[in-house]
């Protein structure tokens, strides 16, 4: 390996190391605005201080988007690529540079598909959480 493509290697090493966290923070501004939504979904008495977040993980576990809500799917991956097409220069740069390994061109698919996986990630994660725990513990009494 040439000393410059040990330079290109190290960049795009930098770049997926600064672009997780960049993404992580993406997914958090999608989720605050998906929060804000006024939409009732779920068929289940959630407490009121369940917001659509918490739902959402909630019903994600055992339903496909179609059951949960036709268009849901569409509308989260609205958000997160609005949330994407805000960001600031340098911190788009790190995220398209995270997907172009070595060789690889820039791929925008691969890029949405690194956002939309961190994000079901987090649903994921939040499911998991004592708030929910708690919740669904109550609920199959």
């Amino acid at each position: 390996m040439t000393e410059d493509e040990k330079l290109i290697q190290e960049v795009q090493d930098q770049c997926e190391y600064f672009a997780k966290g960049i993404i992580n923070s993406l997914c958090k501004r999608a989720i605050r605005k998906i929060n804000s939504w006024n939409i009732h979904i779920g068929t289940d008495d959630y407490p009121s201080s369940f917001n659509f977040f918490n739902i959402l993980s909630i019903e994600y576990q055992s339903k496909c988007y179609d059951e949960i809500s036709p268009c849901l799917e569409d509308a989260i991956e609205g958000v997160l690529d609005n949330e994407y097409e805000k960001l600031l220069p340098q911190e788009r740069f790190f995220v398209d540079y995270s997907q172009c390994y070595y060789d690889n061109e820039f791929d925008s698919e691969s890029i949405k598909r690194k956002i939309y996986d961190r994000f079901y990630e987090i649903l994921n994660e939040h499911w998991e959480s004592k708030k929910i725990a708690n919740f669904e513990e109550k609920r199959n009494w």
